[in-house]
């Protein structure tokens, strides 16, 4: 069991271990560097590079997967019913749009098509209709041609779960970061099992996006 260190050698000795780990499941370190500094980076491998390129999301553009991926739902009314646990967990940091996210679930619960009228009646008061307009007008088919009402929804939703996995993988980063950030400062049955767990997801999440990225 681990417990916690009190030499600062041999706490230090450990978390140059673990951050090393980290690395190693992170590509060789790239994706690590400033971590010490709080500046938590994306981990792309070649397959998650290759959905990145394929939607024209790269490292820095979380709003705007963010928007593509709500987007979709609320162009293509079917699709929530393929991908409502993926959604139930997608992790949104606009407020906005996580307005919008739960909206949706809501609807969906009942089991009926979703319907863009009635979740703007829904969200009158919210002040965020005007984002739902903006994200059904006719600009959507500049955010991703996924998005447009038009496109098939087989394809819309491979490549929904395509930009939902490469948006999830860096939230697990984010999370696998910080827990090896806490793992180094304090040495801690607590610690270990919260970064074995963050790993452990990161890892599974990394194959599914390999996955994806492949097909």
């Amino acid at each position: 069991m681990v417990r916690r260190i009190a030499d600062r050698t041999v706490r230090d000795y450990y978390a140059a271990q673990f951050k090393a780990e980290l690395e190693r499941a992170f590509d060789g370190g790239a994706a690590v560097a400033g971590a010490g500094r709080g500046q938590a980076r994306q981990a792309p491998g070649r397959a998650d590079a290759r959905l990145a390129a394929r939607h024209g999301l790269h490292g820095g553009e979380a709003l705007r997967r963010q928007r593509l991926l709500i987007a979709c739902l609320l162009n293509h009314p079917e699709l929530i019913h393929h991908v409502f646990e993926e959604v139930a967990e997608l992790r949104l940091s606009s407020a906005p749009l996580d307005k919008i996210r739960l909206a949706i679930l809501e609807q969906a619960s009942s089991g009926a098509p979703l319907d863009l009228d009635g979740l703007k009646t829904n969200l009158i008061n919210s002040g965020i209709v005007p984002l739902i307009e903006e994200l059904t007008g006719p600009g959507t088919a500049k955010l991703d041609p996924l998005a447009r009402p038009d496109a098939p929804l087989a394809q819309v939703r491979q490549d929904w779960t395509s930009v939902f996995r490469l948006h999830r993988l860096n939230d697990l980063h984010h999370d696998l970061t910080a827990a090896q950030e806490s793992l180094g400062r304090e040495m801690t049955d607590e610690n270990m099992a919260r970064f074995t767990l963050a790993q452990q997801a990161f890892e599974r999440a990394k194959a599914e996006a390999a996955d994806t990225g492949q097909s």
